[in-house]
Order: C-alpha cells, then sequence, then structure tokens
C-alpha cells in the first residue's frame, strides 16, 4: 500500500481505508475535503497570472465570440 500514496490523493485515502486506517465515511469525507483544498490551491495560483482574462458564465454564443476573437 505505501506505493499507492505516491500516485495521488484518492490513492493515499483509499490505501488508508484498506489499512483500516479510517472507515468508508472518512475516506469519502477525506477525498472530497482534499479535492476542494487542491482546487482552491489551483484557483490561487492561476489568479497570479495577469495574462489570464476571467468572465463570469455567459451564454455559450458570448463564450464562443470570445474564444473566436482570442484566437484570430
Amino acid at each position: 500500500f505505501g506505493r499507492m500514496q505516491e500516485f495521488g490523493l484518492e490513492y493515499r485515502f483509499l490505501a488508508a481505508y484498506l489499512r483500516d486506517e479510517m472507515t468508508e465515511e472518512e475516506q469519502g469525507a477525506a477525498i472530497e475535503q482534499g479535492n476542494m483544498q487542491y482546487a482552491k490551491r489551483q484557483m490561487t495560483y492561476w489568479r497570479r497570472n495577469e495574462n489570464i482574462e476571467w468572465h463570469e458564465s455567459a451564454p455559450i454564443e458570448t463564450i464562443t465570440e470570445r474564444v473566436s476573437k482570442f484566437l484570430d
């Protein structure tokens, strides 16, 4: 199980579950919390990139237009 911990977040908790170190419910909660923390770190990283233009949700036509302008 030691090698499983090297593969990623989910595998780390799966290995702990298989070693009876946590229950199935604890495993699910740990994976959910770990994924949320990882997503927060990603957003922090990407917000620092000044070349990214952030937009709120928009209709598909608006998004398509913006992407087309960007690619031209």
